[in-house]
């Protein structure tokens, strides 16, 4: 597959709970938690990979109170609401469609400017990411292709991920 190197604003959509939902602007990080190791033999430390932190953030323009459903649920009074846990929340664009797994939502903004649309920004954490193009080949965060070994850069083979 050819690099993109002058990819503008594709088009995004959210799957969530097997409904699509249009959204206006997408994002992720991964996050890779690094440790320090230092032996008596070198004086340069061993720096090892400990975890990785998926979040990620999504807004849309205009109320959508179908979506703000799929995350947040009323218990008791209907002006306290908490934000549920997701299985899967799926972001999509023109080539690849990012899973996230276990999935909270941090917070939710909404903005409501006087002359324009109304825009509402969801923040989010998720425990996994499977990242696979639109042809069907998938990796595991950080561009790894295995899913049964500790997190790390490249997989098993040592070929890190290429």
């Amino acid at each position: 597959m050819t690099k993109n190197f002058k990819e503008i604003g594709n088009d995004v959509s959210l799957e969530v709970g097997g409904e699509e939902y249009p959204i206006t602007n997408a994002s992720y990080t991964e996050d890779a938690d690094v440790a320090e190791t230092q032996f008596n033999s070198g004086l340069n430390p061993s720096i090892v990979v400990t975890g990785v932190t998926y979040s990620g953030s999504f807004e849309h323009s205009g109320a959508n109170t179908d979506l703000e459903d799929e995350f947040y649920s009323a218990e008791g009074s209907p002006e306290i609401s908490l934000p549920q846990q997701i299985d899967e929340l799926t972001i999509i664009d023109s080539q690849y469609e990012y899973k996230f797994e276990n999935v909270i939502v941090e917070s939710r903004d909404k903005d409501f400017p006087a002359d324009d649309r109304t825009e509402v920004t969801y923040d989010f954490m998720a425990e996994s990411l499977d990242k696979s193009d639109r042809s069907g080949e998938s990796t595991v965060g950080l561009g790894r292709k295995d899913t049964t070994s500790a997190p790390g850069f490249g997989d098993s083979n040592g070929d890190n991920g290429e």
